[in-house]
């Protein structure tokens, strides 16, 4: 139902949050499961992207732990 969508929501874009803001990135926004996130402000660094992958690699590697974790109703 919604109230279970909105939490699991929540719960991925905490992780989300945490892992871009761990590598020096900022979420922008939030749109479903989809994230705007960004590196290189308000400065651009050298590395900006090698952050930037780093992050989704992270982030992946912590959302198929997470969704291994969930006890999900109806799996």
């Amino acid at each position: 139902g919604p109230e279970r969508t909105r939490d699991f929501l929540k719960g991925f874009h905490a992780l989300v949050e945490e892992e871009v803001d761990r590598r020096g990135g900022v979420v922008l926004s939030f749109m479903g499961d989809g994230a705007m996130a960004v590196f290189g402000l308000p400065a651009p660094r050298a590395d900006d992207a090698d952050r930037a992958a780093a992050a989704s690699f992270s982030l992946a590697r912590r959302v198929n732990a997470w969704l291994s974790a969930e006890p999900f109703e109806g799996a």
